[in-house]
């Protein structure tokens, strides 16, 4: 999860170097949803979202399609943007 802190760093320095109370709450918030998807969601959005490969790359290493790698993407996505609503 080292990506998760740089990731995370970036947007608290952008913010004003600071980990505000908020910036820590949707840190947490993220990370819950993260772990919630299931495993081959979460490989796929943690390779697309914090590795920045492209759907070829990830089609390759998870043995599946081009098509497959983008529908996993944005179930996780969808599953996290519901998850996140309720908080």
């Amino acid at each position: 999860m080292q990506h998760v802190n740089e990731k995370n760093t970036h947007y608290e320095n952008a913010a004003g170097g600071q980990d505000s109370p908020k910036a820590v709450q949707i840190e947490i918030v993220l990370n819950e949803a993260i772990k919630q998807l299931p495993e081959k969601q979460r490989f796929v959005f943690m390779l697309r979202y914090f590795e920045e490969m492209n759907y070829e790359k990830i089609a390759s290493i998870t043995g599946t399609t081009v098509g497959g790698a983008k529908a996993n993407f944005h179930q996780a996505l969808k599953k996290m943007e519901e998850m996140i609503k309720g908080h």
